[in-house]
């Protein structure tokens, strides 16, 4: 066992809920450690810091990265299992669609049934369409209407 905790979880809610508690922890003691990177990760981080400035040191950069690409496997991980449990709560492509747009101040916001048209549409000829697939349809389709 390496480190001051066991690693066994026994189901994947149980590493769902460890890797939560691990990230929700503040001021957590630091540990050494060796990581190989590939040498141009390495030199861009030195230029994030040394030359723009972007961040304070490699090591900041590096585990602030870290982190976030924890959250965003722990979200990751929690919905896909959400879905597996309840298929019916997963948002469809339209949906999706339409919180993109929501997020992204898009002209085609404020309509819903555009944006489900255009998901429809792109569906039928593209089955593997994504949500900013959808949202460039239903904003060529606005623009067309509009003018």
């Amino acid at each position: 066992m390496r480190g001051t905790f066991s690693i066994v979880p026994t189901t994947h809610a149980t590493a769902l809920d460890r890797l939560s508690a691990l990230l929700r922890i503040e001021n957590s003691p630091t540990v050494n450690t060796s990581m190989r990177i590939p040498e141009n990760l390495r030199d861009a981080a030195a230029l994030v810091v040394d030359e723009l400035g972007l961040a304070t040191s490699t090591t900041t950069l590096t585990t602030e990265s870290l982190r976030f690409e924890l959250e965003t496997a722990l979200w990751r991980a929690s919905l896909d299992a959400l879905y597996a449990q309840d298929p019916a709560s997963r948002p469809s492509l339209a949906q999706t669609a339409h919180a993109l747009a929501v997020a992204e101040d898009s002209p085609v916001a404020e309509y819903p049934e555009l944006i489900e048209h255009a998901a429809q549409a792109i569906v039928d000829r593209h089955p593997t369409a994504e949500p900013h697939d959808v949202l460039l349809w239903a904003e060529a389709l606005h623009s067309a209407t509009s003018t």
